[in-house]
């Protein structure tokens, strides 16, 4: 058998040399050229033949050829003149890599959620894990880092990696190298879309539906994947927007959630407070992983002052009572959900109260969304700034200067760092511009000033500053 990875930047490499040890003849394009010496050393010593040009595959007529891509990839079936090959993206190929691993997976019971999204995928993430990490072991894998999860412990694999489809592979190879198979729950997050080996798909929302593959696709296109789960949990209103005909087609398969509508689980009533937002909760008919359908009101009384988090809880709690978990243990769990850093956060410095928006995936959305949670405040000051070049998702910063000129007469907004450089050489409206947030953090405190700050950065860097 032979197969061509397309795509040494995003995780291919990993998928070529787990090839080569099932047995495949496997070649290579880097089309994004930024192979190392090191790795393309590593891939010749693996016998993987590296192509100059597509057009130097030739395809076996005697036996199957694969041809292997990211979703986001700008080649197309169409562009490739090859006969006789069955073309899979990274996603797709997880089931052939790892389909020893699940067989197994499946005999020992252990129940694997995967979870996609615009926004919200960590968040989520980390909230499931706090319901069931109390009486379950799990393989977790979030942008934050694998681990493996029991009780009081967790054994830290890898440190702020990506959550491109391939990383699956890693953690699962990990956890069987460690010998640590006595998990219940394989929990991860995954870009752009899910693998077809999970037993519950999440897909948290699709608040900016962006273009990917050099505009020929579009984010919804990718995250269709979810619907190739047996249980799928998504939020109401994308399934409506961007899925409608899957609504019909999928609807004894599919757990719903929303802020706004009724659907499988949604909020009766809600009181947003910047501390403690008191939350009731409905589910009705809702299916359960062991085919039960479950009724019932859940009241929650949790640190979540915008909408979107209460979207994040939501998910979450649609995930936990779809397998099956009591109420009092997903209470349990979000109430003492420890806040991760990079997503929302408070923090009282002195006699200021500062709420943290500091995430690589900030977009137009979600900047405003973390506006409306104080805009309705008193003595709110809004820092917004970051740094680009961090996600392939970038700014519109059009939209956004749009958005802050409706604003400004109302509210306090201080621009600072890359983008807030560039947002303040657009605007022509009175907004400060300080290329240095720390200074103007610092000057805010000793005013007593309540401060929003948005920030488009990877926590980590952030904390080196």
């Amino acid at each position: 058998m032979k197969a061509l990875v397309i795509d040494l930047t995003h995780g291919g490499i990993l998928i070529s040399e787990k090839l080569v040890k099932l047995g495949f003849q496997v070649y290579a394009y880097d089309i994004y050229n930024t192979l190392t010496e090191k790795n393309r050393d590593k891939l010749v010593k693996n016998n993987i033949k590296l192509l100059d040009e597509l057009n130097e595959f030739e395809v076996n007529k005697n036996s199957k050829n694969y041809i292997i891509s990211p979703i986001h990839c700008p080649i197309k079936k169409e562009d490739l003149d090859f006969d006789n090959c069955e073309f899979l993206n990274f996603h797709e190929i997880n089931s052939l890599i790892l389909n020893k691993w699940n067989l197994w997976r499946k005999e020992n019971k252990k129940t694997f959620i995967e979870i996609t999204g615009v926004k919200g995928k960590t968040s989520t993430a980390f909230l499931i894990k706090s319901i069931l990490s109390q009486n379950n072991n799990l393989l977790f894998l979030s942008s934050l880092g694998s681990y493996y999860i029991k009780k009081d412990e967790e054994i830290l694999f890898k440190k702020n990696i990506s959550i491109n489809p391939t990383s699956l592979i890693d953690i699962i190879c990990t956890s069987k190298h460690e010998n640590l198979d006595e998990y219940n729950y394989i929990l991860t997050e995954c870009s752009l879309g899910v693998s077809k080996l999970n037993d519950i798909s999440v897909l948290t929302n699709i608040i900016d539906n962006y273009p990917i593959a050099n505009n020929t696709k579009t984010a919804s296109t990718a995250k269709k994947q979810v619907f190739n789960s047996n249980n799928i949990i998504i939020e109401y209103e994308t399934l409506n927007k961007y899925y409608p005909d899957e609504f019909d087609k999928f609807k004894d398969k599919i757990n719903s959630f929303s802020l706004k509508s009724k659907s499988t689980v949604y909020v009766e009533k809600i009181d947003y407070d910047i501390n403690n937002t008191s939350i009731s909760i409905r589910y009705a008919n809702l299916k359960t992983i062991d085919n039960q359908h479950i009724n019932g009101v859940l009241k929650l009384n949790t640190f979540a002052p915008g909408e979107y988090n209460v979207l994040n809880i939501l998910a979450a709690v649609t995930v936990c009572l779809t397998l099956n978990i009591d109420k009092k243990t997903i209470i349990n769990g979000i109430n003492n959900y420890n806040k991760i850093p990079g997503r929302t956060n408070k923090k009282i410095v002195e006699n200021s109260t500062i709420l943290e928006e500091i995430n690589p995936g900030l977009n137009v959305k979600s900047i405003q969304k973390s506006i409306e949670m104080v805009e309705k405040l008193d003595n709110y000051t809004i820092i917004i700034g970051g740094k680009y070049g961090i996600t392939c998702e970038e700014i519109n910063e059009d939209e956004l200067v749009e958005y802050l000129k409706e604003k400004t007469d109302n509210l306090e907004i201080i621009l600072t760092d890359e983008l807030g450089k560039s947002i303040h050489d657009k605007i022509n409206q009175n907004i400060n511009y300080y290329e240095d947030y720390n200074k103007i953090l610092k000057t805010l405190i000793e005013k007593d000033k309540n401060i929003l700050f948005i920030y488009r950065s990877n926590y980590s860097d952030i904390k080196k500053r």
